[in-house]
């Protein structure tokens, strides 16, 4: 997952700077930290997590291209591209919210808490700007890192 982390910043600048305008004002529904340490030592649990993070960069990734899409969609050509991301978008957003699920519920299975998943009401929304405050968190940890 780590190689990938940066390229969205690197990848997407434009993209990448409208997303920084906007990631004070998104409150997470359940703190990542709290799920690390619940699925800590549990090796099924532990990759269900590393899926949901990838998962959320890919939906980012996406996001990414759907952001700079979208500025462009005024020719019939780009129209066509837009309505090509924003299937994309759908799909690897739907990806990322299955992963979620999968997680919580073999969390409660193997008796840990997974009533978090509650806390995002089912909304589409909120589930899409926890993975783009998780991604943004990351990436930003991980340039940190490297310098």
């Amino acid at each position: 997952m780590h190689e990938h982390i940066d390229d969205i910043s690197h990848k997407y600048p434009e993209a990448w700077e409208d997303i920084k305008l906007h990631i004070e004002n998104i409150e997470l529904a359940i703190e990542p930290d709290y799920i690390e340490e619940e699925v800590k030592g549990e090796p099924v649990l532990e990759q269900l997590w590393l899926d949901v993070q990838k998962h959320a960069l890919s939906y980012v990734e996406v996001l990414c291209e759907y952001i700079i899409e979208s500025k462009n969609k005024d020719d019939r050509e780009s129209r066509e591209d837009f309505q090509a991301i924003d299937e994309k978008r759908r799909i690897t957003h739907n990806a990322f919210a299955d992963s979620l699920k999968i997680l919580a519920r073999n969390m409660k299975d193997n008796g840990k808490d997974g009533t978090w998943y509650g806390k995002f009401d089912d909304s589409r929304i909120k589930m899409g700007y926890w993975a783009i405050k998780f991604s943004y968190d990351k990436i930003l940890e991980q340039l940190n890192n490297e310098h």
